[in-house]
């Protein structure tokens, strides 16, 4: 019997065997060997692997001359390829900060954990460098190599690729683009394989099978990774038709601004000239329509002069989930991207196998979704934007005041000052003076409430709010500050010790109280003057220390009766005549309502003069920092004397490690208010709230606040409800836009509302509850 049983029980086993899932050895389908040199990894089919990690650039401040220019490099740089695949990669990944330190306020540490930004997403790109296949000229190149110079094995192929790479890093300089070493070359792929960071050391420089940590399964539309300690849902998505006419970056831009984790890799292999227009012809041969084959013609003639090159592209995306229910709800978001953008993409499920190994280098041809496409149509997909982080620390301590989220989700620390510094003594203290301009009820209160707050978990800083219409009562009393309204605030600025400084101030303000000039011309003024210095003299060397005050200060000068009368009116008004001092700053939070102060302007002169000196000079003297908020400054630029006062501590501030911050309702408001200039100079950052009808121009040349296209689209066009800000980085020129929504604080939002209705019903809280008031006040929010 020709076929008998033995040899149909074979061809069943056979059959069986073939209905199997085949066992893959990672190590052997990555063909990847190990380590050629420092720079580059070797294949098992002899290519040599380099990397470029591509830092990136915000587009917010770019010019629509800066984004054709950095448009145009890119199609240059990939119009220059030749023998070698190029892959992009990018990765977006979440990430998790350090939480910040514990504060001993027991009401700003619950703040700090309720405020750390959740889901926060890092896009990383890498550009991946494989050398093409071509066994003839490989070998005729290694044979003229070896009789002309003892170089070692594929030294060609390393020259070729370091050209190659430094062609693209030039092409690429304004994205900042750095070489990573074999090592950390070698590391990216088991970091892909594994699924999550891995750090290999090979001793013997090659990828072995015992640091692949990771098993993966093969469904039929996914792929899982299981680790010991978890397990990652992981979905190819591959794009089979580009609308190539109208092909933008928006796909890609839009995916990587989603709430997911993902890769996506474009992967480019350049096509000769030959090969081009063999594959043209071709499709002339192919095409009946008329149209099609005018436009076909169109191309080969572009490409045979060379005005235009074809490369085969494959765009493959890789989504990540916990579970395949996330999974699920991922793929749909990201198909509905890709679809609004014209992108045909869809799930892997025959070709999830050959996607996958096609990622690993000289695997290309596995790719089912291969298409040619010009570089100018994929130079649109190269995205490296990368929007600015901010700064991990400030000179007030050695963490960010705050952080927000991007608008892509990466997180943004958020501080005052537009350079990173540190506390220490001999580091640089850097400019923190910032202006946030906003219209009524855009959220600035709340905002620098909620900052303010932040701030208090800094040791040795001091805050001082000059608030309106008590929009920082509720805050400041939550937190432990002292709120001064009223008949309650007082200074007594003899309370200064009788140091030189001082006595130069307190002669100065006296004299200003006085009605006298700072430099008298005539005798009866020169009198005055000098009986003020006698008086100041004679009271610290009479009296004790904070013992005295405007009376004493009177029953004092001797021989000026004019000075008598003009001391009078002062002794009437408990603001100025009393003992004690309520800028002793006994806490670290305190706050002024300047409605309740005084209406006279010069009374409001001498005291932001008074506010301003002792908030300096105490912070050179104890080596403190502050932070001095200013609501509605436009109320006190108009005051000549604030005005004067204000500006002089702004640009003495810096030295004593203090940050100025004034609040003002619009652009138009700033552009009214006299020396505007010269406060915006002096601002290290400005905070803009999306406001219309913007005069860019005005801001320009009468100002030097530079806005570009992008920057001015989002003020006017974005709405208040939106909650987000522009923050711009008067050092750098960048800007960043970002999300200051506070939503994420549940019932301790309740705490920054300045709505007078619930500042009467928190005074009514407080007396009725005297101990457990904050306790009830989260309950009802």
């Amino acid at each position: 019997m020709k076929f008998g049983l033995e040899f149909w029980r074979h061809k069943a086993l056979d059959l069986l065997a073939g209905a199997l899932p085949k066992t893959h050895s990672m190590v052997e389908e990555n063909n990847i060997l190990g380590l050629y040199n420092e720079r580059f990894l070797f294949t098992k089919s002899e290519q040599l692997v380099g990397l470029l990690n591509i830092k990136g650039l915000s587009a917010n401040t770019l010019l629509q001359e800066d984004l054709q220019t950095h448009f145009s490099s890119k199609q240059n740089a990939l119009e220059q390829l030749e023998g070698v695949v190029l892959r992009i990669h990018t990765k977006r990944a979440k990430v998790q900060l350090e939480p910040p330190k514990k504060p001993p306020n027991p009401q700003v540490q619950a703040l700090l954990d309720l405020s750390q930004p959740k889901d926060l997403y890092e896009n990383t790109y890498t550009l991946i460098f494989e050398t093409t296949q071509n066994p003839l000229k490989d070998f005729l190149e290694q044979k003229k190599l070896e009789l002309t110079t003892s170089a070692q094995a594929h030294q060609h192929l390393a020259q070729h690729l370091s050209a190659c790479m430094e062609q693209m890093a030039h092409a690429l300089s304004a994205f900042k683009p750095t070489p990573l070493s074999a090592k950390e070359a070698l590391n990216f792929y088991a970091t892909f394989i594994n699924g999550h960071p891995t750090s290999l050391n090979p001793t013997l420089g090659f990828l072995e099978d015992s640091y692949i940590a990771t098993n993966i399964h093969f469904n039929k539309d996914h792929y899982i990774q299981e680790h010991a300690t978890h397990t990652t849902y992981n979905r190819i998505l591959g794009v089979k038709a580009y609308a190539s006419k109208t092909l933008s970056s928006l796909a890609l831009l839009s995916l990587l601004h989603q709430e997911l984790a993902c890769e996506v890799f474009l992967s480019l292999e350049p096509l000769s000239t030959q090969v081009a227009l063999a594959f043209v012809q071709e499709k002339i041969r192919l095409s009946f329509a008329r149209l099609v084959r005018q436009e076909l013609q169109s191309y080969y003639e572009q490409i045979q002069a060379k005005r235009l090159r074809l490369q085969k592209a494959a765009l493959n995306i890789i989504l990540k989930a916990p579970d395949l229910k996330s999974l699920d709800h991922h793929t749909k978001e990201v198909l509905s991207v890709l679809s609004n953008a014209r992108l045909v993409g869809v799930v892997e499920t025959l070709g999830l196998r050959p996607a996958y190994f096609s990622l690993f280098p000289g695997r290309l041809h596995l790719n089912p979704r291969l298409r040619c496409q010009s570089a100018q149509a994929l130079a649109t997909l190269m995205l490296f934007e990368k929007p600015n982080c901010g700064f991990k620390s400030n000179p007030w301590g050695n963490q960010p005041l705050s952080v927000f989220k991007n608008l892509d989700h990466s997180p943004y620390l958020f501080n005052f000052h537009n350079q990173e510094s540190t506390p220490s003594p001999t580091s640089p203290r850097t400019n923190g003076h910032t202006m946030i301009i906003g219209a009524t009820g855009a959220g600035k209160t709340t905002l620098m409430g909620f900052l303010m707050a932040n701030a208090l978990k800094y040791d040795k800083l001091n805050i001082l709010a000059l608030d309106r219409a008590y929009g920082l009562f509720s805050c400041i009393n939550y937190f432990g500050g002292v709120y001064n309204s009223g008949k309650d605030f007082k200074i007594n600025p003899l309370t200064l010790e009788l140091t030189p400084s001082n006595q130069d101030f307190l002669h100065s303000f006296y004299s200003s109280l006085c009605h006298l000039s700072s430099h008298p011309q005539n005798k009866e003024d020169i009198h005055a003057s000098h009986a003020l210095l006698k008086a100041l003299k004679s009271l610290h060397a009479t009296l004790p220390q904070k013992s005295f005050h405007l009376q004493d200060f009177k029953e004092a000068i001797t021989n000026a009766p004019t000075l008598h009368l003009s001391l009078e009116p002062y002794l009437q008004n408990p603001l100025f005549n009393a003992l004690e001092d309520s800028l002793e700053f006994d806490t670290p939070l305190v706050a002024i309502n300047m409605d309740a102060i005084s209406a006279n302007p010069k009374d409001l002169g001498l005291l932001a003069y008074y506010i301003f000196y002792k908030i300096l000079h105490r912070a050179l003297e104890k080596q403190e920092g502050f932070l001095l908020f200013v609501d509605e400054f436009k109320s006190y630029a108009a005051n000549e004397t604030i005005n004067t006062h204000i500006n002089t501590l702004i640009t003495q501030a810096r030295k004593a490690n203090g940050v100025v911050v004034l609040a003002l309702q619009d652009t138009n408001q700033l552009a009214s208010i006299p020396e505007a200039a010269s406060f915006v100079k002096n601002m290290g950052t400005l905070i803009f709230y999306p406001q219309k009808h913007l005069d860019s121009t005005r801001l320009s040349q009468d100002l030097g606040i530079q806005l570009s296209y992008m920057e001015a689209h989002f003020l006017e066009n974005t709405p208040l409800s939106a909650q987000q800000v522009l923050v711009k980085n008067m050092a750098e020129g960048s800007s960043n836009i970002i999300h200051v929504g506070l939503q994420g604080l549940g019932a301790h939002l309740n705490i920054f509302n300045s709505n007078a209705a619930h500042v009467k019903r928190l005074q009514t809280l407080m007396q009725a509850y005297p101990e457990t008031w904050r306790e009830v006040l989260l309950q009802e929010g």
